[in-house]
C-alpha cells in the first residue's frame, strides 16, 4: 500500500527515479517521492515503470532479457578505438 506521508510502498522507500529534487515539489531532500500515486500523477515515473509490479521487480535480473546497453555501448567502443572487452574478464 502507498504511503505519501512516508514516501513508501509496502514499507519500501519510492525514491525518485528522475533524481527531481529541487525541481519537483513532491520530491523530498533526499529524493524521496512523496505524490499521492506517482504511476498514475507522474510522467517521470511512468516513463520507468508501467505497474507496482514493475517498481517491485525493478532489481530482479533476468537471464533471458537482452544485453545490457552499457555492454553494446563498451563492445562499440572496443571496435571504434581498438580497444579488447576485457569487461567480461573483470566482472565476479
Amino acid at each position: 500500500m502507498r504511503d505519501a506521508k512516508k514516501g513508501t510502498y509496502n514499507g519500501d522507500t519510492t525514491y525518485c527515479p528522475v533524481n527531481a529534487y529541487g525541481d519537483c515539489p513532491y520530491c523530498d531532500q533526499c529524493n524521496v517521492c512523496h505524490v499521492d500515486d506517482p504511476m498514475k500523477d507522474c510522467d517521470d515515473w511512468g516513463a520507468f515503470f508501467d505497474s507496482w509490479d514493475d517498481w517491485l521487480n525493478c532489481d530482479d535480473v533476468d537471464p533471458d532479457a537482452p544485453e545490457d546497453f552499457a555492454d553494446d555501448e563498451i563492445r562499440w567502443v572496443g571496435d571504434v578505438y581498438g580497444y579488447e572487452d576485457t569487461w567480461e574478464d573483470n566482472e565476479e
